[in-house]
């Protein structure tokens, strides 16, 4: 009420004033209390309570327990963005700095001193987040470099501390362009940070320690947050060579523009996330968000680094991970590794299954829930014909049971082709593009996997609507594909009788207009010319035929469309003359 109001502006640090401070850090400790009114407070008391509390934390004799209530408070305060752009100053933004132990001579003598810093790092990052003046200073003062230095011993620092300088180096390099380049080149970020990820995961594959515990997973979380912006940082759109390309490549995927000098923690950090891809948290909900975040730092890092994610097997390797000598009781412990012509791809097997959990759960209309990883698969597939031929194997294996339509189902594959008529354009374009890179950019293949009529946008977009290969893209026979062809018995029985259009067996079924006369076909012809025409120039409809280009044409009328193919005027594209890739052939499999 009024009364508390002019008490608490009137405080001047006494001890008898710290239990009206609890009171009021205790009412308003929901995040939703995130502007002055919310509080109680008018413009002017607003500023009142800003100025007393800083007045008190500018008390060098004051207790850090103590100094962590007023500082609780200021948190509270500095949720209200318009409210404390108007009163923050840089004296005040020093102040919080020195309490948060980020000063020029800043120490951390104890737990208390560390929690006083953990709350002070809370009124930064609010402010930061909320004020450009705030930003500014970060920016103007040695800030990055000395939360990088603390977090170069991590040991030093209690779990609580050490993720708030996590999560506050984190929002200043999201924020700030020219503070997330300074962190990585002038203050060697990614090398810093490398060993925050190192012993965690290194700790994972230990047999005695089969699983992360949650203070672990929490701080490898936010690092992989830290670095996730700091590579975007790193990284710039690659130039596509023509406007084919350039349709088929998605915005988000990025290719380097990055500095040989950091190519190697690039590389390490690459292989940190590769094993702790292949590690266990505490609980399935944490380690599918540990795995979430280690595939959105896979977008942004330079293609030539995925190859990292799946390292060549030497002569006498071991083909298990998880640590431990191999003996049959440590090998209970551990997991096989997934080999495809001798490389280790047990860390897309993960990322497959991820993958195929997201879509499981129903999340596809939540493109950023899948986008990430799709985008991850489409850069790594088009980078390496390795890794493309092994995915392929994976999620388009030889075709066999053909009844169904290929989006029916609950394979990886069907749950694909079924975002492929996706109203998420975003989603709808990726699981095209995947799909088509897997095919290797073969037409007829893509059709055959997909039926016509799922990837007619795509193609359409591309302007393949007649078949045949991208220009500048692979064909069949750069696969070197001269190997048996890769259709299995059950699929060759009833090849001839696959509807293009749907992609699945369709048995045959009589001919309606066998038993009917001469006349009578005649005048359904001349009915259905008749509505087709009634249609068109209603334009309910808009009939196309391909054209020289591969593009659709529009038509205007029925006349048009008899000469452009007839009323069911689909022509399969032509199969290209090699065989079907040697993806499926027998010598490829585990």
């Amino acid at each position: 009420d009024t009364m508390d109001v002019n008490k608490l502006i009137e405080i001047t640090g006494r001890e008898e004033d710290l239990a009206l401070i609890k009171q009021f850090n205790d009412k308003f400790s929901d995040a939703s209390y995130n502007n002055k009114s919310k509080l109680g407070l008018s413009a002017e008391e607003f500023e009142q309570l800003w100025r007393v509390v800083m007045k008190v934390l500018q008390q060098q004799q004051l207790a850090p327990a103590v100094a962590s209530s007023y500082l609780t408070l200021i948190k509270i305060l500095s949720r209200d963005k318009l409210s404390v752009c108007e009163v923050l100053s840089e004296e005040h933004m020093n102040t919080i700095i020195q309490l948060a132990a980020l000063g020029d001579s800043s120490q951390l003598q104890n737990n208390e001193h560390q929690g006083c810093a953990s709350e002070a790092c809370h009124c930064l990052s609010n402010l930061v987040y909320q004020s450009s003046e705030a930003q500014r200073v970060f920016c103007t003062t040695q800030l990055v470099q000395r939360l990088l230095t603390k977090l170069q011993q991590p040991q030093q620092l209690e779990h609580d501390l050490n993720i708030t300088y996590v999560r506050l180096l984190f929002l200043v390099t999201a924020l700030e362009q020219h503070t997330r380049m300074s962190a990585v080149v002038d203050h060697d970020a990614l090398t810093t940070l490398l060993p925050l990820l190192d012993d965690t995961a290194a700790s994972a594959g230990d047999n005695k320690a089969p699983t992360m515990q949650r203070e672990a997973v929490e701080r490898i979380v936010e690092v992989l947050k830290v670095l996730y912006s700091l590579c975007v940082g790193l990284t710039s759109p690659g130039s596509c060579s023509n406007d084919q390309q350039q349709r088929l490549d998605t915005t988000m995927v990025a290719d380097t523009a990055l500095q040989p000098r950091h190519d190697q923690s690039i590389v390490a950090i690459v292989d940190r996330v590769r094993e702790l891809l292949l590690s266990t948290a505490h609980t399935h909900q944490h380690t599918q968000l540990m795995h979430s975040h280690c595939i959105n730092l896979l977008v942004c890092v330079p293609t030539t680094a995925l190859s990292t994610l799946t390292p060549s097997l030497s002569e006498g390797s071991s083909s298990w991970w998880g640590g431990g000598s191999g003996s049959a009781k440590s090998q209970q412990q551990q997991k096989r590794l997934t080999v495809y012509r001798n490389t280790d791809m047990t860390a897309l097997v993960q990322i497959l299954a991820f993958l195929h959990a997201r879509l499981n759960a129903a999340e596809q209309q939540s493109s950023e829930k899948v986008t990430p990883v799709m985008t991850m698969l489409v850069t790594a597939c088009e980078s390496s014909r390795t890794i493309r031929r092994f995915v392929r194997l994976r999620v388009m294996p030889p075709l066999r049971d053909v009844s169904q339509r290929p989006e029916e189902g609950n394979s990886l594959r069907s749950k694909l082709v079924k975002l492929m008529t996706s109203p998420v354009l975003e989603l709808k374009h990726l699981s095209a593009t995947l799909l088509y890179i897997l095919c290797n950019k073969s037409v007829d293949r893509l059709i055959k996997y997909t039926g016509y009529g799922n990837c007619a946008g795509l193609l359409a977009s591309l302007g393949l609507l007649a078949g045949g290969p991208v220009k500048g893209g692979a064909s069949a026979s750069d696969d070197d594909s001269s190997s048996e062809e890769s259709d299995t018995e059950e699929y060759e029985k009833v090849k001839h009788m696959v509807n293009p259009v749907t992609g699945c067996y369709e048995p045959v079924r009589p001919n309606p207009v066998d038993e009917m006369s001469e006349e009578q076909k005649e005048y359904e012809a001349v009915k259905l010319v008749n509505a087709l025409d009634k249609l068109i120039r209603s334009g309910s409809i808009k009939p196309c035929s391909v054209g020289a280009d591969g593009q659709p044409q529009p038509l205007e009328s029925v006349l048009q469309l008899q000469e452009a193919g007839g009323v069911g005027g689909f022509q399969r594209p032509t199969p290209a003359a090699t065989a079907d890739d040697d993806d499926h052939d027998k010598s490829d499999d585990e």
